[in-house]
């Protein structure tokens, strides 16, 4: 019945998977009802959330870090009672005040290490756990040694000293956490955004009446009516006369108001501006395009690049590095303070041991990649560009070459029939229907042919053969035909065959079996005059394609596409990059030289007439010979060469085949997004390896210093100073 699969995520909730093209929401919930119920929203629990919570968490530790600092640094005459023999009130509310920073606001630590350790998984908070607990710990001990054996007031200072230390720490690590938390909140700012545009409900229409129908529970074929200023719900299909105007500017990065009219598809998500109209659902649920772009951008962010498995490698060994070292600087100065006659030698040890647990700096390392991802991916959808994969970003910044396909890439992806020729063939249509619509230009390149007579009948047997094609000449031509045809209705159409990059076969009313595509299906123009007539069309940038009813070709068509205005300057701006730009179509030698010409192609680099196993193959060989290659394109025939690409890129609405095969989507047919792509791709791998170095570069000299390697000089690193240097570590890269 349409239902996929239900997962209970507590015993009062469920969700269920269904397809909504098989059966509504409101079926289901009716089939399942009284027993269920639509559930209210779960609360949320994003990026902003989390930032909140530990945003309380760390203004929660800083009075308390503060008043230890203070109790520290100085000392209170009314402070002066003790409360143990050998223990002042000062030193009990140090200890005190020290215990609810570290265990409660920085329990989040402790509890990640613990975890880590269970599951082998050494991370930065085991070090961060251990250095502070070390630190509280011995304080403790020395207040208590203090207590059994009464001496002066230097082992108090010393207590003080160690919880300082461990209440800073917390303190400061917490702060960088912040300010992680802030970065992501930020990232994730634009698909908050986009979510918010999803509206709660939607006017539905039954019977002419209207009511407020909630957005889990709207179904494909329903009828929506869209005021203006309000957001389209879901995509739907406009079915009413009134023009309109929506903003996408969300979805697809088009600042301008796009206009809208009966058959236009209505995004959901998008503002209608003016007119207002009725719709008629077709995505609803996950299967909408904001649906869709949010759970791409979110899936993209959680998915880790290449590049982050050598430094999970590196961080894996990291951690249990620096624990080895942090106990040979702690035997170490114990046994060179005690050669030496160090005064308090346990406490230095323990200081410098600490101080390489606390400068040790894996954050970086791990946040280094993650972060950039996450601003790349985010910054990305707002310009209406959709990364599937976090490794995309890796692959786009090394871009050699780029292959472009010709029709909806480097034009607009809407031709137009703009010549038409009847040939000697169109005399056997005798006995084909006709009823005269408006009337079109055509040529006679048959002595015998009749314009007049033999045009609808082209017509009819045309619209009947494009009926199922939803290539973009193929519309065209259905256009075409049905200009010429009038009101006269589309034919049976039966057997329909569409072979990418020939054209399609069908037949026709039961009776003709018609062809249009080029040479490839319907064979060569053995008359001299139809081979000019398609060379000169073809001369001006035109794809021709011919029409053959039986055996017998009966009429040519010229079908023009506008090339993009920033088709030119796009080419122009990848080449001066050094980047290899050929153009791949599967149009006719005479129109890809032509176009490619146009946008600035060197012709050797422009290959015609390829199948889509051809364009495959020539991905395959740019790749040997050249590295990472870029395939950009928009329709079925594109699909094969973008998974042989290094990168498959999407450009425009695409077939969805196209946009499974792609590893990324421009959502708008600006080719100019692809610079945008190209520029934050280098942004973002430039960004990771300049974390990378400082985190090198701060590790190597930090840890040598913490360990006391400078020590000899006057140069040390106390344990705060350390803590706060590595949380500063992080913050630089965030």
């Amino acid at each position: 019945h349409g239902v996929e699969g239900v997962i209970f995520t507590s015993k009062a909730r469920a969700k269920v998977m269904y397809w909504p093209r098989k059966i509504g929401a409101r079926s289901l919930l009716a089939a399942m009802a009284p027993s269920c119920e639509l559930a209210p929203e779960e609360e949320d629990m994003s990026a902003a959330s989390a930032h909140a919570a530990l945003r309380k968490v760390f203004l929660t530790s800083l009075p308390p870090s503060a008043l230890v600092v203070l109790l520290t640094e100085r000392h209170f005459n009314g402070l002066d009672s003790t409360v143990f023999p050998g223990v002042s009130l000062q030193l009990a509310l140090l200890a005190a005040l020290t215990g609810f920073v570290l265990f409660w606001c920085g329990q989040r630590f402790h509890v990640s290490a613990r975890a880590a350790v269970r599951h082998r998984a050494y991370t930065m908070d085991v070090l961060v756990s251990m250095s502070t607990c070390i630190s509280f710990f011995y304080g403790l001990s020395v207040t208590f040694y203090d207590v059994v054996r009464p001496s002066d007031s230097a082992p108090v200072m010393g207590a003080s000293m160690f919880f300082e230390t461990s209440a800073v720490l917390v303190c400061a690590l917490l702060f960088g956490r912040l300010m992680e938390a802030a970065a992501k909140a930020k990232t994730m700012a634009a698909l908050q955004l986009l979510s918010s545009k999803r509206p709660s409900s939607g006017t539905l229409v039954t019977d002419g009446q209207e009511s407020q129908c909630p957005y889990d529970l709207i179904q494909v074929g329903d009828v929506l009516r869209v005021k203006p200023g309000e957001n389209v719900p879901v995509d739907g299909e406009i079915i009413s006369e009134s023009a309109a105007e929506c903003d996408e500017s969300l979805l697809t990065g088009e600042s301008r108001g796009v206009s809208k009219q009966k058959g236009s598809i209505a995004l959901g998500g998008s503002t209608c501006l003016s007119g207002g109209f009725l719709m008629v659902a077709v995505g609803v649920g996950n299967s909408s395009t904001l649906a869709r772009i949010v759970q791409l951008v979110e899936d993209a962010q959680a998915k880790r690049p290449a590049i982050q498995a050598v430094v999970d490698v590196v961080a894996s060994y990291f951690v249990p590095a620096i624990l080895i070292l942090s106990a040979a600087t702690f035997m170490t100065w114990v046994l060179v303070g005690f050669e030496l006659g160090f005064d308090d030698v346990l406490s230095l040890a323990i200081t410098h041991g600490m101080s390489v647990l606390m400068i040790a700096c894996p954050c970086s390392l791990g946040l280094a990649t993650p972060t950039a991802v996450m601003v790349a991916t985010g910054h990305a959808a707002t310009f209406g560009i959709l990364v599937k994969d976090a490794s995309t970003w890796q692959v786009i910044s090394g871009t050699r070459v780029v292959v472009l396909d010709k029709t909806g890439t480097l034009t607009r992806g809407r031709p137009k029939v703009v010549g038409c020729a009847l040939m000697e063939g169109a005399t056997t249509l005798g006995d084909v229907p006709h009823k005269a619509g408006s009337l079109v230009d055509a040529t006679a390149l048959g002595a015998e042919v009749n314009v007049r007579d033999a045009v609808p009948r082209v017509a009819w047997l045309l619209l009947g053969a494009e009926a199922g094609s939803e290539h973009p000449l193929g519309l065209a031509l259905s256009d075409w035909a049905q200009a010429a045809c009038g009101e006269q209705l589309a034919p049976e159409c039966q057997s329909f065959q569409n072979t990418p990059g020939k054209g399609v076969e069908a037949v026709v009313a039961g009776k003709w079996a018609v062809r249009v595509g080029n040479q490839s299906l319907v064979g060569v123009y053995e008359d001299p005059n139809v081979h000019e007539w398609s060379t000169r069309w073809q001369a001006k940038g035109c794809v021709v394609v011919c029409m053959q009813v039986a055996d017998a070709q009966v009429c040519m068509f010229a079908l023009r596409d506008e090339l993009l205005p920033d088709a030119p300057p796009v080419v122009a701006e990848l080449q001066r990059r050094g980047i290899g730009v050929w153009m791949c179509t599967g149009d006719q030698p005479g129109t890809a030289a032509a176009v490619g010409s146009a946008a600035g192609i060197e012709e050797e680099r422009i290959c015609s007439q390829a199948s889509p196993e051809d364009k495959a193959a020539l991905v395959a060989r740019l790749r040997e010979s050249w590295g990472t290659v870029v395939m950009v394109g928009d329709g079925v025939n594109d699909a094969a060469a973008m998974a042989a690409a290094s990168l498959g890129c999407a450009i425009g609405a695409g077939a969805q085949v196209t946009i499974d095969a792609a590893d990324a989507v421009l959502v708008s047919s600006r080719l100019s997004d692809f610079l945008i792509f190209l520029d934050l791709g280098r942004a973002t791998m430039s960004t990771i390896y300049r974390n990378f170095l400082w985190a090198g570069v701060f590790n190597l000299v930090g840890v040598p210093l913490a360990a006391g390697v400078g020590a000899p000089w006057g140069i040390t690193l106390p344990p705060v100073f350390c803590g706060v240097a590595m949380a500063a570590s992080s913050v630089i890269v965030i």
